[in-house]
C-alpha cells in the first residue's frame, strides 16, 4: 500500500510538470540585416544563420535582405534589426554618427579570441574614434595583377617591390599595343576603375595627400600632394594612352583579363578567379602598388571589407552578440562555403589569417597568392566618404571626374571645384551644429 508521504510527492511532482513546462522561455529572436548589394551573400547569410540556429535553442536568428535605403526604413518604422551586415567599411563612421551601429568593444573584452587571428589592418579600419563597431565578414584588397603570359611576350619585367609610378607607366606603355592593323590599341597596358571610391584614393595616398585633413573637418583635394597624385591618375587613366579608358573602350575588367587584352589591373582579390573562368590557364602575378613620390611609408593599399555590427538600440544585445560573434568567426565563415565556388564571396578573403592561409593556397591561378597577405599588412578604408556628407562624397568625386574623362575640365580645375564644394558642405553641416571631429 502506499505510504501518503509517497502520495504526496507524486501529485506534487503532477502538478509541478506542467507549470516548469509553461515558464519555459521562448528562444529569444534575433534578426539579422543583410545587405543584398553582392551576388550569393544573402545565400551564404543563410548557411550560417541555418548553422548558428543548429547548435543553439536559446537563441535563433532570423534573415532579412535588402539594400541601405530598406535597413534605414525599417529603422525609421519601428522595427529594426538587431545585427546589421555593412556591405563595405565606408558604412562604419557614417552609421556610427548617426547612432545606427553600437561599439562592440566591452563583448571582445569579454571574448577576446575574436580579434586575435584577425588580418591586423582590419581592426582599425572597422573603428572609429578609437572604438570598433564591427567584426570582419570577408574582405578583398586592391593591388596590381599582372598578366604573366603578356609581360613574357612583350619582354617587360615583372614588377619588384620598389617599383615607381614611373615604373608603372613606362611597363603600362610597352603592353599596350595593337593586334588588328588599325593602328588602335585593342590590349592595354593598365586598368583601373576610374574616380572609383574604392581605387581613386590610394594614387593620392601615395603622394602624400588625402581627401581630407585629419579629423575630416577640411578638404585638401586641392592641396599641392593631392593635386600631384590626381595628375598622375589622369596620366595613367586617361593621356598616355595606355589604358582602355583612354579608348573609350567598356569591356568590363574580368572579361579584358580573360581575353588576354589587358597587361595590369588595380584590382581585387576576387577579379582573378572571375577572369579564370573564361581563361582556365590564366596565370598572374600579383604586385603591391608602385611606390610614389611620398616614398615607400606612402604606398597603402586599399581595403574593401564586409562586416557584422550591431544594432545601437537592440533590446538583446547579450544574444546579439552571440549571432555577430559566430557570423564573423571562421566556423560562421566556411557555413555555406561548398554552395557555388564561382560566386562573389567564395572569391574573397577571409579575415582570419588561418582560414586566409588555407584559402590563399588553393589558389591556383597566382603563382605568388601569399602576396595578398603582405598586401593586407598595408590596407587602409576608403577616404572618399564622411561620417556626415556619406556617399554624397564619392557621387560627387564621381560627376566631377567624369568631366575630366568626357574632356570638359582639366583635372587641376576639378580638384579645386571638388575641394570648394565639398568645404561649403562641411561648413553646412558644421553651421547645423553636427560635430564629429572632437
Amino acid at each position: 500500500m502506499m505510504s501518503k508521504t509517497k502520495l504526496v510527492a507524486i501529485v506534487l511532482l503532477a502538478l509541478l510538470v506542467p507549470f516548469g513546462t509553461a515558464l519555459a522561455a521562448p528562444p529569444v529572436e534575433i534578426t539579422v540585416f543583410y545587405s543584398t548589394s553582392s551576388l550569393g551573400f544573402p545565400r551564404w547569410a543563410q548557411a550560417g544563420i541555418d548553422r548558428f540556429n543548429e547548435m543553439h535553442t536559446d537563441i535563433q536568428a532570423k534573415l532579412v535582405t535588402g539594400n541601405t535605403n530598406k535597413l534605414l526604413t525599417l529603422i525609421a518604422s519601428g522595427i529594426a534589426p538587431d545585427v546589421i551586415h555593412g556591405p563595405g567599411d565606408r558604412y562604419i563612421a557614417q552609421w556610427a554618427f548617426k547612432d545606427i551601429i553600437q561599439p562592440i568593444d566591452k563583448f571582445v573584452a569579454r571574448d577576446r579570441e575574436v580579434t586575435r587571428d584577425l588580418v591586423p589592418t582590419i581592426v582599425p579600419i572597422l573603428s572609429w574614434k578609437g572604438q570598433l563597431y564591427g567584426l570582419p565578414r570577408n574582405w578583398s584588397a586592391g593591388g596590381i595583377i599582372c598578366d604573366t603570359a603578356l609581360f613574357a611576350e612583350r619582354g617587360v619585367d615583372l614588377p619588384d617591390k620598389d617599383w615607381t609610378w614611373e615604373d608603372l607607366i613606362s611597363k603600362a606603355r610597352k603592353l599596350t599595343f595593337d593586334t588588328t592593323g588599325d593602328s588602335i590599341p585593342d590590349v592595354y597596358g593598365f586598368a583601373g576603375a576610374f574616380a572609383n571610391a574604392h581605387r581613386a584614393p590610394v594614387w593620392l595616398w601615395g603622394a602624400g595627400g588625402d581627401v581630407w585633413n585629419e579629423d575630416m573637418s577640411l578638404c585638401i583635394l586641392d592641396e599641392p600632394n593631392s593635386l600631384t597624385a590626381l595628375r598622375f591618375y589622369d596620366r595613367l587613366l586617361l593621356s598616355e594612352g595606355v589604358s582602355p579608358l583612354a579608348y573609350k573602350d567598356n569591356t568590363n575588367q574580368p572579361t579584358l583579363m580573360g581575353q588576354k587584352r589587358i597587361g595590369m589591373v588595380h584590382g581585387l582579390a576576387q577579379l582573378v578567379g572571375e577572369a579564370a573562368v573564361a581563361r582556365a590557364d590564366y596565370q598572374v602575378y600579383i604586385s603591391p602598388l608602385p611606390i610614389g613620390p611620398g616614398g615607400a611609408d606612402a604606398r597603402s593599399h586599399i581595403a574593401v571589407i564586409d562586416y557584422i555590427s550591431m544594432y545601437k538600440f537592440t533590446p538583446h544585445p547579450e544574444e546579439a552578440w552571440q549571432v555577430l560573434k559566430f557570423m564573423a568567426s571562421e566556423e560562421g565563415f566556411n557555413a555555406g562555403m561548398d554552395m557555388t565556388p564561382t560566386m562573389g564571396y567564395q572569391a574573397s578573403l577571409a579575415p582570419h589569417l588561418r582560414k586566409l592561409r588555407d584559402i590563399i593556397n588553393n589558389r591556383s591561378h597566382e603563382i605568388n597568392p601569399m602576396a595578398w597577405i603582405d598586401i593586407a599588412y598595408t590596407m587602409r578604408g576608403t577616404t572618399l566618404t564622411h561620417p556626415v556628407l556619406g556617399d554624397e562624397v564619392s557621387s560627387l568625386f564621381t560627376s566631377q571626374m567624369a568631366l575630366v574623362r568626357d574632356g570638359k575640365s582639366s583635372i587641376s580645375n576639378v580638384a579645386v571645384e571638388l575641394a570648394r564644394q565639398l568645404n561649403v558642405r562641411l561648413n553646412e553641416v558644421k553651421n547645423a551644429g553636427m560635430v564629429w571631429w572632437e
